[in-house]
Formats: structure tokens, sequence, C-alpha cells
């Protein structure tokens, strides 16, 4: 649903809201278990580095299969309705301005707000399995962004994480544009936009002597003759939609300059792309440890470049 206003000659205001809901999940399900086969444990999340959430706090609802049963994999792939319900629904609003001014001088931007809603506990709940994230089959079959498992393949998601409730701001931008005609048939043009940032995962290897005093054995994995360190389990130890690194901010520029030859047109320009040299981070390591969140993708830095476009 959309609105357009003319606020005055050359100035609009445009709303809109938007809402849109998925469906036809599919799941895996190992039918050779069920919901009681898989047994609860916790963990107690380091105290080591204090960028971590809930540092030094418990953390439940991982699950880990019985020993009788490690090992047989019978998937079956079928909808998710089939076992409980799952939702995903995005609600979000644009407010946009444009304008246009004497001379050729022109102004657009605005904000969008947004956020997806994924709520998966019913079905987590009576599929344990499906929060261990061997693939992308629960977490984004549909064609929305919310995903309930934020995981590495073979690592575990809390039960906890089985509804993801961004905050608006996750889904906030702000994108404005001037352009502006100076003397000399000179141009100037400038782009500034502000989106939230990646969100942080942290991925933690458990050892089995850690989770045996919570889950009251060890691992399933663990076999015959275990020791602490001869199984480790992988638990995520942040719940999606909650943490996420600092907002992306860019301001880029360009300067125009038009030559007319007869019908033809000569317009060299400069292009001042990233000026204030941002460095927003576009990926991070995600296993927990020394290296957790040390950036391994950052955005370019300041960049000088001259484009020519020749129109006949």
């Amino acid at each position: 649903m959309s609105l357009q206003r003319e606020l005055r000659p050359g100035v609009a205001l445009n709303l809109g809201y938007f809402r849109t809901w998925y469906g036809n999940f599919q799941v895996n399900d190992n039918a050779a278990t069920t919901a009681a086969d898989y047994d609860p444990f916790c963990v107690t999340l380091p105290a080591t580095d204090p960028r971590l959430p809930g540092a030094g706090q418990q953390r439940c609802g991982f699950f880990d299969i019985k020993p009788s049963l490690f090992g047989r994999v019978d998937n079956l792939r079928t909808l998710a309705s089939n076992y409980g319900r799952r939702t995903e629904v995005y609600n979000g609003v644009d407010v946009t301005m444009t304008a246009r001014f004497a001379q050729g001088a022109q102004f657009s931007g605005g904000l969008s707000m947004g956020r997806t809603v994924s709520d998966a506990c019913d079905l987590a709940a009576k599929l344990p399995e499906a929060l261990f994230g061997t693939d992308a089959a629960f977490n984004g079959t549909s064609a929305g962004t919310a995903a309930l498992l934020t995981g590495v393949a073979g690592s575990w998601s809390s039960m906890l994480a089985c509804k993801v409730t961004p905050p608006w701001s996750a889904g906030t931008q702000a994108k404005f544009m001037l352009v502006y005609p100076l003397p000399w048939d000179l141009q100037f043009s400038a782009i500034y936009q502000n989106f939230t940032g990646v969100p942080v995962t942290a991925t933690w290897a458990v050892n089995n002597g850690i989770i045996a005093n919570s889950l009251g054995r060890d691992l399933s994995a663990c076999g015959t003759n275990c020791v602490p360190t001869s199984a480790f389990g992988n638990v995520e130890l942040i719940s999606p939609g909650t943490t996420y690194e600092d907002r992306q901010q860019s301001v880029d520029l360009r300067f125009t300059r038009v030559f007319r030859v007869g019908r033809a047109s000569l317009r060299p320009s400069l292009d001042l792309s990233n000026i204030l040299n941002a460095g927003s981070i576009y990926a991070a390591n995600s296993g927990f440890g020394s290296q957790w969140l040390i950036p391994y993708e950052i955005s370019g830095g300041r960049l000088a470049r001259i484009n020519v476009q020749l129109e006949f």
C-alpha cells in the first residue's frame, strides 16, 4: 500500500507500507529418531571476551542425540507444516521525498524501515534435529531475509533462537541524493547511505568435558574410552537478530563537466567514492576464540576515478 502527495510544485512525498508473508517451508526429518531421542544440555558462556553478549552466563536449549542412535540417519525431506507451525512475516515502511528546483537542482531520499519476524518454535519442539545446522533447509527456504539458524554446518542453535525478532533499527536504511548545477556547465552530485551492520555470530567448539557436566553423560559422538577432549560440540552462542556490527555509512561525490559539439556531448567526470574512508565490516571470523570477529572483508577505501562519456 502506498500514498503519494504533492506538497508543493516540484516536491512530492511518498509513503508506503509493505507486508509479506511466506509459506511452504521445507524441513529434514530424521525418521529414525523422535523428539524424545534428543537430550538437552546447557553451556556456560566464556567470560574471557566482554564483547560476547551474556558472557559468563548459562545458555541452554542445545541437544545431543542418544548414544544408541548416533549415526542412524533416515532423512525425509517434506513440508514443515506436517510437524508444526512455521511463520515468517515481513513488515516495512518507506518514506521518501523527491524535489526539483530551479536551474536543474534535484533532491531525493528517505528512510526505509522494516523487519522480518520468523517463528519456528512449534516446529523445533517436535523436530529438535532441525536446530542442527547441517544445511540451509531450516535456515532460509523462503524468499525472506530472516533466518532461524545462523551458524556453520554442523553446529547447534539454541532452542532460544526458535523465534527471531530483529530490532527495527536492523532493517532501517537511509539514502539521500543531491544534484546541483554549478557555473560553466559543471554539475555536482552527492549520495549518502546509512544502513545496518552485518549480523554478529559466534560458533564455539565446546569439548566433551564441558558439555558432559550438564548433559549427564558423554557426547554421543565420543564413543567408548572417552576423554574430555576426544569429542566436541559446535554451539551458537548468540541468538540471530540480536547483535550487529557498527552501522555502515558512505558518502560519494561526483563532479561533471559537459562539452557540446554540434549534436554530440562529452561528459568527463570525477568520482570520489567513500570520501569518509569508512572501513565498514562486511564479514568477520565467526569462530569463537582468539580470532573471533577479526574482519576478513571490509569496504574499499577512499577512491578517486575519472570517467568520460560520449553521446552522439
